[in-house]
């Protein structure tokens, strides 16, 4: 949930000689102040994107057991799959 004016000075901080890694949620909430940074990052194209997703033993013991990870993936595929999406999410680079 980062926003226009914090990214600006986070890429002013960081050295020229150094890499910036950015690590999100897809699901997050949207920032409270203005833009939609990590999303429009996204959009763009012009950086590499990897999507993560939970290992199946975790979600198979989260569904068995209420969890934040096995309510999180329920929520997630039902929105895929009401979106005509794949309910998987696959990793790419």
């Amino acid at each position: 949930m980062v926003d226009v004016m914090l990214m600006q000075a986070l890429v002013k901080a960081v050295p020229d000689n150094a890499a910036l890694l950015i690590v999100g949620d897809i699901d997050q909430l949207p920032s409270v102040g203005p833009g939609q940074v990590l999303a429009d990052v996204i959009a763009s194209g012009a950086v590499p994107v990897v999507r993560l997703s939970v290992h199946e033993q975790i979600i198979a013991s989260s569904l068995r057991e209420p969890s934040i990870i096995g309510l999180s993936y329920t929520q997630r595929t039902t929105k895929r799959r009401a979106s005509g999406m794949s309910p998987t999410v696959d990793s790419n680079v």
